[in-house]
């Protein structure tokens, strides 16, 4: 229900002029995040603006900013409710109401509102259509054959929104940075290519990203229901963020059983729509400007590059009773009536023999002629 009410605050909010040049994150809160932090003339104004309208309980207010002092407090209690269970929230905020007693009996007015009941806390912070925790800037989760994945387009934008400082391999002024992963081959190909599809290439930034992806294990007592499969991707970045939070993010996250196959197929899709320049809020430099990026580097180990190219044991059921080693799909190019017959006889007679056919992919691997047809 919240996010329904998000979905119409967006169409309320773009109908303003000023907004309109954020409607491309299609996100109510991060819209509404990324322009006060682009109006404002003082510094974090995009959440001193979350704070103010969870005060008043009202998400139109965009012309208003809590004060920095109002906007660390609330911001703190935002992390620590987070890491509390009910019943310590509760707690923590009978402590407060007995902290804002102490202090009116000697002050008579206190200048910051503070949630005294965990109802009023869960309403400023936490589950309110107003409050801090929901209207922070945040990424749709796609479900994807039962694997939560990010849309890397979306988390570039936010990315960029943020101010988080990524190593260009161009910058938006065309001047070229060769540092580090910058001035491998691989990269000065994923310029020249992406910058071929741009129609000012002189002013478009161009980031380059990798992808990892592979399973752990996250048990031994219980391998199989605790596999986990997961995917990152890094923004090329300079020396002394080699350690930074903010370059690598994780974009996929699901069952070390479930097949990967099309969550490793929407991750390059969306890579692959990244090559076209977009026009994107930088709040590094407070402007706006067009970037695309590509992709320099998929990290993969041996089994995660064969369950990717679909070779050996992790091609598939249909693959392996067809006895081949690359991906065949069933859909398209199934085995013929005589083939498939023949495939269950050779199942119950416990016998390995292959069968020509010029129908189908029941033909026998050895014969050139038919395997260079």
């Amino acid at each position: 229900m919240l996010s329904g009410h998000l979905d119409n605050d967006l169409s309320l909010i773009l109908s303003m002029s000023k907004l309109a040049h954020f409607s491309y994150l299609q996100n109510a809160a991060s819209i509404k995040y990324f322009f006060q932090e682009y109006v404002s003339n003082e510094k974090h104004g995009g959440k001193r603006g979350i704070v103010a309208r969870a005060i008043s309980r009202s998400n139109n207010s965009l012309d208003k900013y809590a004060s920095m002092e109002q906007t660390q407090i609330i911001f703190e209690m935002v992390e620590l409710l987070l890491h509390l269970t009910r019943k310590k929230q509760k707690r923590t905020m009978c402590l407060i109401e007995r902290l804002l007693k102490e202090i009116s009996s000697q002050k008579n007015e206190v200048n910051t509102r503070i949630p005294t009941d965990i109802s009023e806390a869960q309403a400023m912070c936490l589950d309110g259509r107003h409050s801090v925790f929901l209207n922070l800037p945040g990424n749709k989760v796609h479900n994807i054959n039962d694997h939560a994945v990010l849309s890397i387009s979306n988390v570039v934008d936010h990315i960029i929104g943020l101010g988080v400082p990524v190593e260009w391999l161009q910058d938006a002024s065309g001047k070229r940075n060769c540092n580090g992963i910058n001035g491998s081959n691989r990269a000065e190909e994923v310029l020249n290519s992406v910058l071929l599809s741009c129609k000012n290439p002189s002013k478009t930034a161009v980031g380059g990203l990798i992808v990892w992806t592979d399973g752990f294990q996250g048990s031994k007592s219980h391998e199989k229901d605790s596999d986990l499969w997961t995917g990152t991707i890094t923004f090329c970045m300079s020396e002394e963020n080699q350690t930074s939070k903010y370059h690598t993010l994780i974009i996929a996250i699901g069952s070390g059983q479930s097949a990967h196959k099309d969550v490793v197929d929407f991750i390059l899709s969306d890579i692959q729509s990244l090559w076209t320049p977009k026009q994107r809020y930088c709040g590094a430099t407070k402007t706006f400007q067009f970037s695309c990026f590509d992709l320099i580097a998929y990290i993969a180990d041996r089994p995660e590059q064969d369950s990717i190219t679909n070779n050996l044991s992790t091609a598939g059921n249909f693959p392996k009773q067809s006895k081949h080693a690359a991906f065949i799909g069933a859909k398209h190019m199934p085995s013929c009536n005589m083939c498939f017959q023949h495939s269950v006889n050779c199942c119950i007679n416990d016998i390995s023999q292959f069968r020509n056919c010029n129908h189908c992919i029941g033909w026998d691997f050895y014969n050139i002629q038919k395997t260079t047809t």
